[in-house]
């Protein structure tokens, strides 16, 4: 999983991590960052994803769909206070 993000029934972002840049802090040892990171973005899913289809929640989304959703939680998240 590359990215994730998480919508709330109140149509805003919850979640919005990105693999990149989980990646690059680690790959720094930036152990700091990752801690102001993940409570802000989260995280994302590690393992299988085997079953992601009989979750109550999930659902298959266009790329598309996908990017419309993205783009507004991560500009929401981000301007968040710390």
């Amino acid at each position: 999983m590359a990215r994730r993000v998480a919508v709330a029934a109140l149509t805003y972002g919850v979640s919005a991590a990105a693999l990149s840049e989980v990646l690059d802090i680690r790959d720094r040892g930036d152990r700091t960052a990752m801690a102001v990171y993940q409570p802000k973005y989260d995280i994302l899913a590690e393992g299988s994803l085997d079953g992601w289809q009989e979750t109550d929640s999930a659902a298959e989304i266009t790329s598309a769909e996908f990017e419309r959703v993205w783009a507004p939680a991560r500009e929401a998240i981000t301007n968040w206070p710390a």
